[in-house]
C-alpha cells in the first residue's frame, strides 16, 4: 500500500489544526461557489496598523474556539477570536520591528519534536499531515510563529522586570518577622477524583473518604493507611508532608491547620484534584535562616498550534497511568518532556528552594509527600506532571536568601508586567474595521 494512501490516524494533538485549514480548499464547492467563498475569505475584517486580518482568518479562529467552547454563542466567540487575532498581529509586528527571527535549524528541531510526539519519523509525519488534507508549509509557519512569540514575550517581559535592593531588603525583613512562628509537621492524604466525575465515581470517593476518616480516627500511621488502601485496591495518594508554616499552604488549608490539635485530622477539603485531609503530627517554632529545599522530577508538555490545554492534560494523564502502573518516571521524562534541560536528566530538577519555580508549580509541590506524583497541572510554561523525590532543611547563606527573595519578587511581577506590556501594544495600535456596521 502506498504510504500516501495509508489511513493511519494522526495523534490527537493534530485535531485542532484540521479546523484551521483553508475553508475553500476543503469545502468541495463547485467552481463558482468556491470563487464566491474566496471573495468572502479575502475580505478585510480588521486593519491592525499596516497589517490585515481577513474574514478567512477570523472564520478559522472562530472554528477553533467552537471546538473548545461548543455551547458558547457565535457572536461571543467572534469577538474573542477578533481580539486574539489583533493581539497576535501586534506581537508579530513587534517581533519584526525588533529584528527577532526563528532560524531554519530551530524550526527543523521543533518539527522533529512534533513528529516524535506523533510516534513517527519526520518523513512519515509529513505524509500523514498531507494525507489529512493539511498544508505542510502552513503547519511549519504556525510552529515558527509560536516559537517567535515565546521569545518575544520572554524578552519584552523580563527586560521590564527590575528588583531593587530595597525591595529585597523589605522582603527579607518580612520573612525575618516570621521567626519563632509555628511550623507544623503534617500528613496529607488525597482521595483522587476523575476530571469528569460521575455519580458512580462520586459514590466510590465518598466510601473512600469514610474509610480514610475511620483509619485516621483509629490512629493508624500513614504507612498503615496507605497499605490498607492498596490491599483493598482503593485509590489513595499522600503521606508525610514534613514541616510547613501556615503561609506555605494553599487556602483554605492555611487557615485550617493552625486550628488543629496534635494528632487531629482536618475535615475533608474538596478541589478539582480530589478530596484532601491533613493530619497534624507535631508543632515547632520556625527559624528565619533555615530554608526548605525540595528535589523533584517533572515532565513538561507545551501548548502549540497543534495541541491545546485539554490535549496536553490528556497526554500527561496517560503518562501518569503508565508511571502508577510501574513504568519508570525518569525514562518517560527523558522520552516525552519538552523541558529539554531536565529531560535529558530524566526530568530531574535537582535541589531547589522556595521562589525558584513559578507559583503554579510551587503550589502543587507544597502538598506532595516524598515519592508522590501530582495530577497534571498548568503553569505559564505548559502542563506538568511532577514527582517529589525528597525534602530537606538547609541553612541559607546571606547570598542564597537574597537570591531567593529576588526570584520570588520577580515572579510576582511577571504576570502583571505581561498584562501591562500587552495592553500597551493594544493601546498604541491603529485599528480599523472596514466592514463594521
Amino acid at each position: 500500500m502506498n504510504d500516501l494512501t495509508m489511513k493511519t490516524p494522526l495523534h490527537p494533538s493534530l485535531k485542532p489544526l484540521l479546523l484551521a485549514c483553508a475553508i475553500a480548499c476543503l469545502s468541495g464547492l463547485p467552481a463558482t461557489a468556491a470563487f464566491a467563498a474566496t471573495q468572502l475569505v479575502d475580505q478585510v475584517s480588521v486593519l491592525v496598523n499596516d497589517a490585515a486580518i481577513t474574514e478567512g482568518d477570523l472564520r478559522q479562529a472562530v472554528k477553533q474556539l467552537q471546538a473548545q467552547n461548543r455551547n458558547a454563542p457565535l457572536e461571543q466567540l467572534r469577538k474573542r477570536a477578533t481580539e486574539e487575532l489583533i493581539m497576535l498581529s501586534l506581537q508579530e509586528q513587534e517581533a519584526k520591528r525588533m529584528g527577532l527571527r526563528v532560524d531554519s535549524a530551530t524550526l527543523d528541531r521543533a518539527m522533529q519534536n512534533l513528529a516524535k510526539q506523533n510516534n513517527s519519523s519526520l518523513t512519515n509525519f509529513r505524509k500523514k499531515v498531507v494525507a489529512e488534507g493539511l498544508n505542510w508549509k502552513e503547519l511549519r509557519e504556525s510552529v515558527r510563529r509560536q516559537i517567535l512569540l515565546d521569545r518575544l514575550r520572554e524578552r519584552e517581559v523580563m527586560r521590564r522586570i527590575n528588583v531593587s535592593d530595597q525591595e529585597v531588603d523589605d522582603y527579607l525583613l518580612s520573612q525575618a518577622s516570621s521567626e519563632g512562628k509555628p511550623q507544623y509537621d503534617l500528613e496529607h492524604f488525597v482521595v483522587p477524583l476523575p476530571s469528569q466525575p460521575t455519580a458512580d465515581s462520586n459514590h466510590r470517593a465518598e466510601q473512600a473518604v469514610d474509610l480514610l476518616q475511620k483509619a485516621l480516627g483509629d490512629k493508624r500511621n500513614a504507612k498503615q493507611i496507605m497499605a490498607m488502601f492498596r490491599a483493598r485496591n482503593v485509590p489513595l495518594e499522600g503521606g508525610g508532608l514534613g514541616w510547613r508554616s501556615a503561609r506555605d499552604l494553599p487556602e483554605p488549608m492555611n487557615k485550617i491547620v493552625p486550628q488543629l490539635m496534635i494528632g487531629e485530622a482536618s475535615e475533608p477539603v474538596v478541589d478539582a484534584q480530589g478530596v484532601h485531609i491533613l493530619r497534624l503530627k507535631a508543632v515547632r517554632s520556625s527559624k528565619a535562616d533555615a530554608v526548605e529545599q525540595s528535589r523533584a522530577r517533572h515532565i513538561l508538555i507545551k501548548l502549540n498550534p497543534l495541541r491545546d490545554a485539554d490535549q496536553a492534560r490528556e497526554e500527561l494523564e496517560l503518562l501518569r497511568q503508565q508511571i502508577t502502573g510501574g513504568e519508570d518516571f525518569a525514562a518517560l521524562a527523558h522520552k516525552h518532556s519538552e523541558d529539554y534541560g531536565s529531560g535529558v536528566l530524566g526530568g530531574d530538577l535537582g535541589w531547589f528552594g522556595a521562589g525558584a519555580m513559578v507559583p503554579a508549580f510551587e503550589e502543587k509541590l507544597k502538598l506532595l509527600a516524598p515519592g508522590q506524583l501530582s495530577q497534571p497541572f498548568e503553569s505559564p510554561f505548559g502542563w506538568h506532571l511532577v514527582k517529589l523525590e525528597d525534602r530537606r532543611q538547609a541553612e541559607a547563606s546571606k547570598e542564597e536568601r537574597r537570591q531567593k527573595a529576588t526570584a520570588a519578587i520577580a515572579e510576582q511581577k511577571r504576570a502583571k508586567t505581561t498584562r501591562e506590556w500587552l495592553q500597551r501594544l493594544r493601546d498604541q495600535a491603529y485599528l480599523e474595521y472596514p466592514n463594521a456596521d
